[in-house]
């Protein structure tokens, strides 16, 4: 996942003027045997516009704890390539999770209307 698509997914789901003037992204190394990929297919076609269901997909997923990490297509940029990945901090493999770097970062002011 790239910085600027987890900022896209930030400023659509807060209010901009709530957020500080500095954040800080992290890159995790997760075991690519404790991700699971979420197929496009496997999602209803209105997928995009109904914040709900993803919600309920999200959930249904943490509930069950399979896997650390469930990579989903992003519904904010149309694009098979652009993916989140979400992270279950439940799962017992979360506590082995490592920091392997970090970057301050600010939003662009014109971001904050």
């Amino acid at each position: 996942m790239h910085l600027s698509l987890a900022v896209l997914e930030l400023l659509v789901h807060t209010d901009p003027g709530t957020l500080p003037d500095t954040l800080t992204a992290y890159a995790i190394d997760v075991p690519v045997t404790s991700v699971e990929i979420l197929a496009v297919e496997s999602l209803p076609a209105h997928w995009r516009s109904d914040a709900a269901e993803t919600r309920r997909v999200g959930d249904a997923w943490l509930r069950t704890g399979r896997t650390l990490a469930l990579t989903v297509p992003s519904a904010v940029v149309s694009s098979d390539a652009e993916r989140t990945v979400l992270l279950n901090p439940a799962h017992l493999g979360a506590r082995a999770l490592k920091v392997v770097s970090s970057e301050q970062f600010s939003f662009d002011h014109r971001l904050r209307r």
